[in-house]
C-alpha cells in the first residue's frame, strides 16, 4: 500500500493527507481531502506492496524507482517531475523524503498538487493527487548532506558449478554513488561495475574444474553478498564419434627457438592428449584436455646448421612444425700487428723473429718477397698459444676459487698454497704438451722443415730455439697466475719461500712436458699423433710410482726415481728445493731434447 503527503515540520500534525493505493503493477486511489500546506518540507508515502517484490525468474525488481510529478491544482497535466530513487521505507512501511533534496522545486506563490509514480520494467502508473501547497520563499536552502546506505539483496546466491551469471540489487539513495569489486579471479563483474542510487549488478562465473566447492564475495561500498559455486561433476563419457581438427596445419619458428600454439577444435566431452615426436620440439602447456582447447609446443634453438622438421599428434591429427637453420656468424675481425717494424743480418747470414700479435681464431701466413729471405718456422698461424693460455687461467682461477678460496674448511696458508700448487701442476703439463705438439710436426705437414734443413743453423740450435721460445711463453703464462697466491694474504700468511720453490718446480715440469712433446713432435707429421704420443709418456711417467709399489728392489727404486711427479715436485709444493729433484727436471729434458734432435738428424737425410 501507498501513502503519500507533503507536510511541514512544524504543522505536520495538523496536515491532511491523500491515500493511494497500490496492488501488484497497478495503483488505484481511495481520495481523502487535505488541508493545504506553505513550505512544506517533507514528502511522505506507504510504500508500495511490490517494493521488494522480483519478478519470476527471481532477479528482475518489480519496481525500480519512485518518480515525484508536479500539476497546478485541479491540472491533469505535470509541468515537473524528477525521480527521487528507491528510498527505503520505515518499520511502519512508510517513505519520507526531504523536499530540500529535489533539485528543482515549483516557483514561490504557485498552488501545486503532488503524485507518486512507480515506475517498473513494464512502465509506470500514477497515484491519486495529494494535498495542495505552496512555496512563499524564492529559493530553497541548499541540501544538507546525503547520509549513504548501501543495502545488498539477496545476502547470498548461487551459481551451478559449470558456470553461469546472477543480479545482485543495490539499494542506495538517489545521489549515492558507489562501486562493486570481486575478490576471486573466477567471479567476474560483467555488468553495472559501477553507479548511482539504485541499481542491479550482473555478474558471472566460471566453471569450476577445481574438484572442490568454493566460495567469493562481491563488496559494494563495504556492504558484501556471498557467492557460492559447487564442484563440477564428473563429465559424461566422450561421445564415439569425436573428431579432432587441428589449425593451423603447419607452424614455423625462428632458428634461434620459440613457441607456437595449435588450435584443437575438438567437440565437447571429446577427451585428448597432445604429444611431440622429437626430442627439440616439446609440449610445454595444455598438453591434454577435453573439447576445444589449445597445445603450446616449444621448439629449442637450432644448432644443426639445417633446417628440420617435427610433428605435434593429437589423437592421429598432426601439426608439421618446421624450424630454420641458424645463420652462419661473420667472420671475427682480424687485424695482424707485428713487431717490430724493422730487423737486420749480419753479412754472414743469420736468423731473425717477427711476432705476429693476431687475435685468437685469426689465421696467417707469412711470405718473403726476396729469394735470399726465406721463411724457416712460423709460416702460418691462428693464435693457438693465445687460445692455450686462455683456458689454462681460466681453469687455474676456478680451481683455485673452488678449492682454495671457498672452502668451508678453515686451513693454514701453506696447506692452501700447497694445494693451489698441486692442481697447477696438472694445468701446466697438459699446456706444455699442446704448446709443444706442433713445433715440427706441423713444420713438416706445410713442408716448411726442408727450408730450415736448408739454413745455416744446426739441429740442435733448431731444437733448442723451438724449445726456449715455448718455455718462454709458458713461464710467463705460468707466472700469470701470480696473483691467486696473492689473494691468500687477505685471509693468512705467505712464506715467500714456499711461492718461489712452488713456481719453480711449476717451470722445471712444464720444461720437462715440453721436451716430451718437441720428441713426440718430431716423430711425426700429425699433431694428433704427437699429442697422444707425448701425452703417453707423461701419463707413463707419472704412474710410475704405482709399479714401484709391486716390484722389488732395485727396481722399484729405479721407478720410484722415475715418478715425474709424486716423487720429485711434491717437495715444490710444500717450499723445499731439493738438488736432486732439480737434477732430475733438467736430465729428463735434456734427454728428450737429445732424442729429438737425432730424430731431426735422422729427417734430415731421409725427407
Amino acid at each position: 500500500m501507498l501513502r503519500l503527503r507533503l507536510t511541514s515540520v512544524r504543522r505536520a500534525r495538523k496536515a491532511l493527507v491523500l491515500l493511494l493505493i497500490a496492488a501488484a503493477i497497478g495503483l488505484y486511489p481511495a481520495a481523502v481531502r487535505a488541508q493545504s500546506v506553505v513550505d512544506p518540507s517533507q514528502l511522505q508515502f506507504t510504500a508500495s506492496t511490490d517494493h521488494w517484490a522480483t519478478a519470476p525468474d527471481g532477479a528482475t525488481p518489480l519496481l525500480l524507482r519512485y518518480e515525484v510529478q508536479f500539476f497546478l491544482a485541479g491540472a491533469a497535466q505535470a509541468f515537473q517531475a524528477e525521480s527521487i530513487g528507491k528510498p527505503n521505507p520505515d518499520g511502519n512501511g512508510v517513505i519520507t523524503f526531504p523536499v530540500t533534496l529535489l533539485t528543482s522545486l515549483p516557483s514561490p506563490g504557485l498552488v501545486a498538487e503532488a503524485r507518486i509514480a512507480a515506475v517498473g520494467p513494464g512502465g509506470s502508473t500514477l497515484s491519486a493527487v495529494s494535498n495542495t501547497f505552496a512555496f512563499s520563499q524564492p529559493s530553497v536552502p541548499p541540501p544538507p548532506p546525503v547520509a549513504c546506505t548501501y543495502p545488498l539483496s539477496p545476502a547470498t546466491q548461487a551459481v551451478p558449478a559449470d558456470g553461469g551469471t546472477a543480479t545482485i540489487m543495490v539499494n542506495a539513495g538517489g545521489a549515492c554513488t558507489w562501486t562493486a569489486t570481486s575478490d576471486s579471479g573466477w567471479l567476474t563483474i560483467i555488468a553495472n561495475g559501477t553507479g548511482e542510487g539504485f541499481g542491479n549488478i550482473t555478474i558471472a562465473a566460471s566453471s569450476n574444474a577445481t574438484g572442490s566447492s568454493r566460495i567469493g564475495t562481491i563488496t559494494v561500498e563495504g556492504q558484501s553478498v556471498t557467492v557460492s559455486q559447487p564442484a563440477a561433476v564428473a563429465p559424461p563419457s566422450p561421445p564415439v564419434n569425436c573428431s579432432y581438427p587441428l589449425s593451423p596445419a603447419t607452424q614455423a619458428v625462428a632458428a634461434g627457438g620459440g613457441s607456437v600454439s595449435i588450435m584443437v577444435n575438438a567437440g565437447g566431452g571429446c577427451a585428448w592428449t597432445a604429444a611431440s615426436d622429437t626430442a627439440w620440439l616439446t609440449i610445454t602447456a595444455n598438453g591434454a584436455g577435453t573439447g576445444f582447447g589449445y597445445v603450446v609446443a616449444t621448439a629449442a634453438a637450432n644448432t644443426t646448421g639445417s633446417a628440420r622438421t617435427a610433428s605435434v599428434k593429437v589423437q592421429g591429427q598432426s601439426v608439421t612444425v618446421t624450424q630454420a637453420a641458424a645463420a652462419v656468424p661473420p667472420p671475427p675481425t682480424c687485424s695482424y700487428p707485428l713487431s717490430p717494424a724493422t730487423q737486420s743480418v749480419a753479412a754472414g747470414g743469420g736468423s731473425v723473429t717477427v711476432m705476429v700479435n693476431a687475435g685468437g681464431g685469426c689465421a696467417w701466413t707469412a711470405a718473403s718477397d726476396a729469394g735470399w729471405l726465406r721463411i724457416i718456422s712460423g709460416g702460418g698461424g691462428s693464435g693457438f698459444g693465445y687460445i692455450v693460455a686462455t683456458v689454462v687461467l681460466l681453469i687455474d682461477g676456478l680451481l683455485f676459487n673452488a678449492f682454495a678460496i671457498s672452502s668451508d674448511t678453515a686451513r693454514k696458508s701453506s696447506e692452501v698454497l700447497k694445494q693451489f700448487f698441486y692442481f697447477s701442476s696438472g694445468t701446466t703439463m697438459v699446456a706444455s704438451l699442446f704448446l709443444s705438439m706442433r713445433l715440427l710436426a706441423e713444420e713438416r705437414q706445410q713442408g716448411t722443415l726442408n727450408l730450415l734443413f736448408g739454413s745455416p743453423i744446426r739441429d740442435h740450435q733448431i731444437i733448442l730455439g723451438k724449445y726456449l721460445s715455448a718455455l718462454t711463453y709458458l713461464a710467463g703464462m705460468t707466472l700469470a697466475t701470480i696473483y691467486m697466491p696473492a689473494l691468500v694474504m687477505v685471509h693468512g700468511k705467505v712464506t715467500g719461500g714456499q711461492i718461489v720453490a712452488g713456481y719453480l718446480g711449476l717451470v722445471l715440469l712444464g720444461s720437462a712436458g715440453l721436451s716430451i712433446g718437441i720428441f713426440a713432435s718430431a716423430l711425426t707429421k700429425s699433431q694428433l699423433v704427437a699429442i697422444i704420443s707425448s701425452a703417453a709418456i707423461l701419463v707413463g711417467l707419472i704412474l710410475s710410482w704405482l709399479v714401484a709399489l709391486i716390484t722389488d728392489r732395485p727396481i722399484n727404486e729405479l721407478f720410484t726415481w722415475m715418478s715425474i711427479h709424486n716423487k720429485h715436485f711434491q717437495p715444490f709444493m710444500t717450499g723445499l728445493i731439493n738438488t736432486q729433484d732439480v737434477v732430475f727436471y733438467v736430465s729428463l729434458s735434456y734427454f728428450f731434447l737429445f732424442l729429438a734432435t737425432r730424430v731431426l738428424e735422422s729427417r734430415r737425410w731421409s725427407d
